[in-house]
């Protein structure tokens, strides 16, 4: 069977799509395509998969009308069994897909909604309305499209009482592999205090306030490693003139081994998100990398994040807009490398037993069984 995944947000790269989804299905038998934005036209294979990118238009306009419609032609052109999108810009491309006859499933990887309410760039007096627009369009593309997979069971909760609805939930869990298996938890490790900030500079990640917290770890020797896409350029340059910035390592948007790479080599994990309806629930990659990679973990304190760090005794939840407070968190943590292996341990045992993906991936091909039925997606 040929599956087709494809996005037009996402880089080829992207964690969830293709190192979670997209590598569990190859190796699983299915040719596996991914079409996908970047820089530049190009098509690679690898361990069973092919990647196809389609040149991302420079403004917001070009990427929402023009990229998406060449994204959603070469997809086509791949005559698939199944198509499988990510983006809910996509929707009405993946409506087009059935009617010309495709199986279609809709990735809901967030709470869309929600996002749209915390959409900067959007005037604030048309947040409300578009958010209620797109709440319908996800109804209505479950109830239209052959199969539905969402980042959580909050998520599927949403969508599963509609009519005819297959709806499954596939957590971020992470790929434990070799690496993960071996990371090690020892009181050195922790005394090492190297503070990993893999968020990017952005606001929603609380990326200022991480910044300024650092600024009041001034008795405390620490080296602090941030990573990640950043989307505000004027923001990462303020925080670049700060006389602390002496003690960061800016590595930005990095591979995936080599954020594996750095979790191993952390003491601490910073997973901030600020404060909006999109981010209550738990959907964080790199929260249960983190985990799997032997970290303490300091996270926001909405209330499910917070009753996660105190069941698994993992961490220390703190107000994300508190740069005081996350300061004072990862004091605690510098100061005491028994409680870091305390955190360290429990939080590898929980994921080890109770997030891993490979628990999620059976899920989708489940999914893709009842869909297909052994037929081709295209008369």
């Amino acid at each position: 069977m040929r599956i087709v995944h494809f996005t037009s947000a996402h880089p080829p790269t992207d964690n969830r799509i293709y190192y979670k989804e997209i590598t569990s299905l190859a190796a699983s038998g299915y040719e596996t395509y991914l079409v996908a934005p970047s820089s530049s036209c190009e098509e690679t294979t690898l361990n069973g998969a092919t990647t196809i990118t389609i040149t991302r238009a420079k403004t917001r306009f070009g990427r929402f009308f023009m990229t998406t419609f060449r994204i959603f032609h070469k997809a086509w052109q791949l005559n698939g069994d199944l198509y499988h999108f990510h983006d809910p810009d996509l929707i009405p491309f993946g409506m087009l897909l059935k009617v010309l006859g495709g199986k279609v499933v809709i990735d809901i990887h967030e709470n869309y909604p929600g996002d749209v309410l915390a959409k900067e760039w959007i005037p604030r007096p048309l947040r409300p309305l578009i958010a209620l627009i797109m709440q319908l369009a996800l109804k209505l593309s479950v109830k239209i499209f052959d199969g539905t997979v969402t980042a959580d069971d909050e998520l599927r909760e949403k969508f599963t009482t509609l009519s005819g609805a297959k709806v499954v939930s596939a957590h971020n869990y992470p790929n434990i592999g070799p690496e993960l298996l071996g990371a090690a938890i020892s009181r050195q490790r922790y005394a090492n205090r190297r503070i990993l900030f893999l968020g990017g500079a952005s606001l929603k990640r609380c990326f200022p306030e991480f910044v300024d917290a650092l600024e009041l770890i001034r008795e405390e020797s620490f080296a602090a490693i941030i990573g990640g896409n950043h989307n505000d350029q004027a923001l990462l340059d303020t925080c670049k003139l700060r006389a602390y910035w002496s003690k960061v390592e800016y590595i930005g948007s990095v591979p995936f081994g080599t954020v594996i790479q750095r979790m191993l080599d952390a003491s601490i994990s910073i997973n901030l998100f600020s404060d909006c309806p999109n981010h209550y629930d738990i959907r964080s990659n790199r929260l249960f990398e983190a985990m799997a990679a032997g970290l303490p973990v300091v996270v926001p304190n909405f209330p499910k994040w917070e009753a996660f760090i105190k069941r698994h005794e993992c961490g220390i939840a703190v107000d994300p807009h508190d740069p005081v407070k996350i300061s004072k968190a990862i004091k605690t943590l510098l100061a005491d490398p028994e409680l870091c292996v305390w955190y360290a341990s429990n939080a590898r045992q929980a994921a080890l037993e109770n997030y891993r993906w490979e628990t999620q991936a059976s899920k989708i091909k489940q999914l893709y069984g009842q869909i297909l039925h052994d037929q081709p997606g295209r008369p």
